[in-house]
C-alpha cells in the first residue's frame, strides 16, 4: 500500500510542478537508509522521520502554491487544525515516563521494548508487583535478553520467589556469561539461600567483570557481614533501584 501510494503521488507530482517532485524525492531518498531494508543495529524510531519530513514540507508548500488563493488558504487552515489537534492529543502521553510507556503498551501490547521500559519505570516507582506483571508478559512473548532476565530475577527476589529468581538469573548468565550484574545478583540469591561458598565465587566473578557496579558492592558488604544478625538481605536488596530503561541498577 505504501509503495502504491508513493507511486501515485509521484505520478501526480510529475503532472504538477518540479518542486513537488523534489520534495518527495528528498523524502524518499533521506528515509531509505533507515527503512531496515538492510537490517540496522538499532531499533526503529520515529526520530528517523524528522529529516525526511523536510521534503514533505517542501512538497506540500509547492503543491499549495499551485492552488488558487482561496483553496490554498483553506488547505493551510485545514492542515493547521489537524496537526494542532494531533499535537494536543499526542502530548498527553509525554507528561511522564510512566504515562508514555503505558500508552505504548496499551497500543502495542506485543512490543517488547515498551514493556521492558514500563517495567523499569514501575521498579523506579517501587511498584514491584506491577513491574513483575510486565516482565512476565515480556517473558511470555519470548523476548529473551540478559538485561530482561536480570530485571526478572531482581523482581522475583523482591517478591520472595527465590527459586524463580535463581532460574531467571541463570538464564541471564547463559545469555551473557560476562554480565557482572548477573553474577552479583546470583551471589546475592545464593547468600540468601545460605550458600556462602557459591556467593563468594559469584562475588569474585562480579568483581572481575563489574567491580564498580552497586550490586557487586552490595554482595561484598553482605559477605563481610554474613554472620551479622542485623543484616537483612531483602532490606538491602530494596536499596537498589533500576534507574533507566536499560535496567541498570544504582544504589
Amino acid at each position: 500500500l505504501t509503495l502504491t501510494g508513493l507511486a501515485a503521488v509521484f505520478a501526480a507530482a510529475w503532472r504538477w510542478r518540479r518542486p513537488v517532485a523534489v520534495g518527495l524525492g528528498w523524502f524518499a531518498v533521506s528515509l531509505a537508509p533507515v527503512l531496515h531494508i538492510v537490517p540496522l543495529a538499532t531499533d526503529l524510531a520515529d526520530r528517523f522521520a524528522l529529516f525526511p519530513t523536510v521534503g514533505l514540507a517542501l512538497a506540500l508548500a509547492a503543491a499549495i502554491a499551485a492552488l488558487r488563493r482561496r483553496a490554498a488558504v483553506a488547505a493551510l487552515a485545514g492542515a493547521l487544525v489537524v496537526y494542532a489537534a494531533a499535537s494536543i492529543v499526542e502530548a498527553r502521553a509525554w507528561r511522564s515516563d510512566s504515562l508514555l510507556w503505558r500508552y505504548a503498551v496499551d497500543r502495542q501490547p506485543d512490543a517488547p521494548l515498551a514493556r521492558s521500559n514500563l517495567a523499569a519505570v514501575l521498579l523506579g516507582e517501587g511498584r514491584v508487583d506491577e513491574a513483575a506483571a510486565q516482565l512476565e508478559a515480556l517473558h511470555a512473548l519470548g523476548y529473551t535478553r540478559a538485561d530482561v532476565e536480570i530485571k526478572r530475577a531482581y523482581v522475583l527476589g523482591r517478591l520472595g520467589r527465590a527459586g524463580e529468581a535463581a532460574r531467571a538469573v541463570a538464564a541471564a548468565l547463559r545469555l551473557d556469561p560476562s554480565s557482572g550484574r548477573a553474577h552479583a545478583l546470583a551471589g546475592q540469591l545464593a547468600l540468601a539461600a545460605g550458600d556462602v561458598a557459591t556467593a563468594a565465587r559469584e562475588h569474585a566473578a562480579a568483581q572481575r567483570l563489574a567491580p564498580a557496579h552497586p550490586s557487586t558492592g552490595l554482595l561484598g558488604y553482605l559477605l563481610l557481614h554474613v554472620d551479622d544478625a542485623r543484616v537483612d538481605y531483602l532490606r538491602a536488596l530494596e536499596a537498589l533501584t533500576f534507574d533507566d530503561a536499560d535496567g541498570a541498577a544504582a544504589a
